[in-house]
C-alpha cells in the first residue's frame, strides 16, 4: 500500500473515473469527514486502499 504524506493524495490512477455520477473523493474531503465523524483520526497518516470497483477484475 502506498503511504501518503498529508496533502498529496495523487499517483497514476487518482484521476480515473469508473462511472459517469461517481463522485471524486479527495484528500480534503477525506479528512474533513474525518474531522466531522471521527476527530481521533483526522491527523492520521492516509494511504491509498486501492483502485476500481468490487465489479473490476
Amino acid at each position: 500500500m502506498k503511504s501518503l504524506a498529508r496533502g498529496s493524495i495523487r499517483d497514476e490512477t487518482s484521476h480515473v473515473t469508473l462511472h459517469e455520477n461517481e463522485i471524486p473523493v479527495d484528500e480534503t474531503l477525506v479528512r474533513s469527514l474525518l474531522k466531522a465523524q471521527r476527530p481521533e483520526w483526522a491527523a492520521l497518516p492516509l494511504s491509498l486502499a486501492g483502485a476500481g470497483t468490487d465489479n473490476i477484475m
